[in-house]
Formats: C-alpha cells, structure tokens, sequence
C-alpha cells in the first residue's frame, strides 16, 4: 500500500470544527463492527494523573497532592535538550512523570517531524541513558502529542512513524515503556464512525460531531487507517488516544477505543490527556467512569477554559477527589 502524502492543512479542519453539528448521518461510511475480543480483555487497573494548564510546580504538586496522587506529565523538546531540570525537580521530590518527547517547540506554530533518524537515535539514547536510574518514576514515555493535529506538526505521517519506530526502539534497550502520541478526540470520534453498522453509526451521530459532510472527511479516514495499518508494526507498549467530553457523556470511548485498538492490533490502552469542556462535576465523574478500568494511565487535563464548550475546563477540587478514588 503507497503512503498516502497527508495534507496536514487539511486535517485541521476536523479539529477546528469540532463543536459543531451536522443535520442528517452520512451512509456511505460503515464498515463492520469492533470485534468482541478487543471488549472482553481483563479490566485494567487505572493509574491516575494529572496536567496542569500554565501549572508550576508549586501549583501541580499542591493539586497532586490534594488527590492523593503521583503521575504528572510533562514535556521535553529532544532537539533542543535530553534533560530537563523541570523533570528533575519533580522527579528528586517523589513523582512520578509522564514524559512526552517531542522533538520541537510548537508554541509558536506547527513543526516537521525530524527526517534525520540518525540524530532522532542519537538524542533519544542520551534522553534514556540519563533517565534509566530513575525509570521506575517514569511509567511511560510518549512520543509527540497528537500525530493528527496539524496545529502542531508539518510533516507525512510516515515521518512520524519512522520517528516513532526509533524512539521505541532506543527506548526498550533501556526498559522504558513507549506510547505513540495520542489521535486526538474529535479524529477519534470521526473516524469511529466509519466503524459502526448503519444503526450504531446513526446512533452515533445523534451524540457526537462527525463532519461528513467536510471535504476534509474522507481524507481523515484514509490517514486514520493508514496510521493504525502502519503502526500494528511498531512494538509500542501503549496505544494512546485523547477523550474530551464537551456537552455531555454518552458512554463512547469505550466503543470508539476498542473500534481503534482492533484497527491498530494493540491490547494496551491508555489516555495521557481527557477532560471536560463544561463546569461540571458530574461530566468529569462521568467522563471518569469511561475511562476507569479501561486505560492503563489516565491524565486529566485541568485547563483554562471558562465552560463555553470551546476549550478544557479547570479541574476543581471536588473533581480531583474522584482521582484517588
């Protein structure tokens, strides 16, 4: 099968709309349901976590420890540096971290993915060999924050693939657990779609922004399908997705993630940013409750948001007591 050469610009548009609705299904998109196997697997124990927006260490460790809690995430630009003195601190203080490598700084605009895999090797073991004495606090390493979004990367899927491939690989030499970057929520929800029989997509519909009608739509369920083809054939520990609840719960991550993980041929899920969009204690419990016992690591993202559906809402300390429970 040709790679297909993904138009990142495209993608964005299923990112960008994600909040809004359409008026009829599309029905030419199904093809076959999750098969049981990828729903019956034993429950997972479900290690929490949190991200805090704009968070310091003084702020994330007191909200870590109001929840009775140790895992954070935090992240490193790997062609900038291989250690970070911010992990350090967390590290030397008794947490636990989530490390993300990424290899450029997309706080000013989307960045390639590195094509030099000879230099993406080199930094990565410099990365593990520094970390390795204190591997047993960093649970799991993922590699780039969210391969669909093109507000953040440039670049063919294949680059990251192959960035992924030697990151993991650098990675188990040195007995680190390696996750890929997270689909996002809404490409997720997209691209389940095309996964359901007629009823359950119409179902599906009704809850969740799809998009068919996009230009953009068939040309996500290309990349989404190429990307979980491709990487059946890397031997990375956890499948990562990201699950936002924006206007209410309808119970769809467990449908949707076993849909993705069936597509990718991986048994090992976890979640390293979900969150809710409105201020609501009862959405995040709900939200919770799908993710519990279903990923191996959770990490709540306590975002900046006001509740307007747009963007990730503050986790408030009602909410971060359900983390512990």
């Amino acid at each position: 099968m040709n790679a297909p050469k993904v138009c990142y610009l495209l993608l964005a548009l299923c990112i960008a709309a994600s909040c809004k609705k359409e008026t009829q299904p599309l029905k030419t998109q199904t093809s076959g349901t999750a098969a049981e196997e990828y729903s019956s697997q034993a429950a997972p124990q479900t290690t929490h976590g949190l991200l805090v927006a704009k968070g310091g260490f003084d702020a994330t460790t007191k909200q870590l420890d109001y929840a009775g809690i140790k895992l954070t995430r935090l992240n490193i630009f790997l062609s900038e540096k291989t250690k970070s003195g911010v992990i350090d601190k967390y590290l030397k203080n008794g947490y636990h971290v989530q490390v993300n490598l990424n290899w450029a700084n997309v706080a000013f605009g989307p960045q390639p993915f590195p094509t030099n895999i000879v230099n993406v090797k080199k930094r990565a073991e410099e990365f593990f060999k520094y970390y390795a004495p204190q591997k047993d606090q960093i649970p799991v390493v993922v590699v780039e924050n969210e391969w669909d979004n093109i507000l953040y990367h440039k670049g063919t899927i294949d680059h990251y693939l192959n960035e992924l491939a030697a990151i993991t690989e650098v990675g188990h030499k040195y007995g680190f657990k390696i996750a890929d970057a997270g689909i996002t929520s809404t490409g997720l929800r997209r691209w389940a779609y095309t996964q359901f029989s007629q009823e359950e997509a119409a179902e599906w519909f009704s809850q969740y922004w799809v998009g068919g009608k996009l230009a953009n739509f068939n040309l996500l369920i290309k990349a989404v399908n190429y990307y979980a083809e491709s990487i059946r054939n890397i031997p990375i520990d956890y499948l990562n997705v990201h699950w936002y609840n924006i206007n209410g719960c309808f119970d769809g991550f467990a449908k949707s993630t076993d849909a993705y993980k069936k597509a990718c041929n991986k048994t090992n899920l976890i979640s390293n940013e979900y969150g809710i969009k409105l201020n609501s204690e009862e959405l995040f419990d709900a939200t919770l409750n799908e993710l519990n016992g279903r990923v191996v690591y959770a990490i709540a993202y306590s975002g900046t948001g006001t509740g307007d559906g747009k963007t990730a809402v503050r986790i408030t300390d009602a909410m971060l007591e359900g983390l512990s429970k």
